[in-house]
């Protein structure tokens, strides 16, 4: 092998173990889906609870039912891009993340532990997060999502 086919190829098995995989499948980290639902979605949604930003409570009253489950047990393939590589000052390079194909779900549930907090004011938040903001690499090109179900249980 040549050493541009063997540093490719190590790059793709590094992209391969990017993604996050337990006993049930492919998941995104509980902290990572909060902060994109509570900063990234209410933010830019501007929600606020009197004057003050619905952030700010969700980050303190959220508390995740565990990891959010995607159903699948392993990414579809690989998304390949040129880039830079982070502090992005130097040669392009060629960037490998994996992939979901268009119609994965997530699984989810949480509890809101603050009775100031609106049930649909929340909805809107994930809304617009899935809309405007994404989940994963190369967002938000990739990785939006609209909400499909909303169950609330008291």
């Amino acid at each position: 092998r040549s050493s541009w086919a063997v540093a490719s190829w190590a790059r793709a098995t590094a992209a391969r173990e990017r993604v996050y995989t337990g006993p049930d499948g492919l998941y995104i980290p509980a902290w990572t889906f909060k902060k994109m639902l509570s900063v990234d979605g209410a933010t830019r949604a501007g929600l606020k609870i009197k004057s003050t930003g619905l952030s700010k409570y969700l980050l303190a009253a959220l508390f995740m039912d565990g990891d959010p489950l995607f159903g699948v047990k392993e990414a579809d393939g690989l998304n390949e891009v040129w880039g830079r590589v982070p502090p992005r000052t130097g040669a392009m390079v060629k960037i490998w993340r994996p992939q979901l194909n268009t119609g994965w779900h997530l699984s989810f549930g949480f509890s809101i532990v603050d009775d100031l907090v609106e049930e649909s004011q929340v909805k809107e938040a994930l809304e617009v997060a899935g809309l405007k903001v994404g989940l994963g690499g190369w967002r938000p090109e990739y990785g939006r999502f609209i909400v499909r179900e909303w169950d609330v249980k008291a």
